[in-house]
């Protein structure tokens, strides 16, 4: 019996390695697309603050809020990556992922620059829902700096 247990431990160890040697990588001209200056305009903004912490803080609230969730946060680097999947009408799926990316602006000091990328198959244009992420964002930073 042990050595049954043990050939089948071996044989499901082989197996997922198959499984997991089978994954592809993007193509590095799928993976690196080029990003235009109007889009990354759209998807950042500047914070006069300091304190990177409070801004991750805030954007982990605003993206809670919105029925994500948090899949990770690294404060040292100040990055946040989300998730949210979503019963619809008619047994569908509706899949999202957000990321944040804060970093202070060189030169400016007080300056932190935020960054989000919402993806919907594929990564989501539309500037209305990025203006309403940092409408948002921009709330909660007056709140807090008001201590409300």
């Amino acid at each position: 019996m042990n050595l049954l247990w043990k050939f089948n431990l071996v044989w499901g160890c082989c197996v997922l390695l198959v499984i997991a040697g089978c994954q592809t990588v993007p193509k590095s001209e799928e993976f690196f697309q080029p990003v235009s200056l109007e889009e990354r305009s759209i998807q950042t903004r500047i914070y006069p603050t300091d304190d990177e912490v409070k801004i991750l803080s805030a954007c982990v609230d605003i993206l809670l809020d919105n029925g994500f969730q948090i899949k990770e946060v690294e404060s040292r680097l100040g990055w946040i990556d989300a998730s949210k999947i979503k019963h619809i009408q008619y047994g569908g799926l509706f899949g999202a992922r957000a990321s944040v990316v804060t970093r202070h602006i060189r030169g400016r000091s007080g300056a932190i620059a935020v960054r989000v990328i919402f993806h919907h198959k594929g990564k989501v244009k539309d500037p209305a829902i990025y203006q309403e992420f940092f409408l948002k964002l921009s709330q909660a930073i007056f709140l807090e700096a008001q201590q409300i």
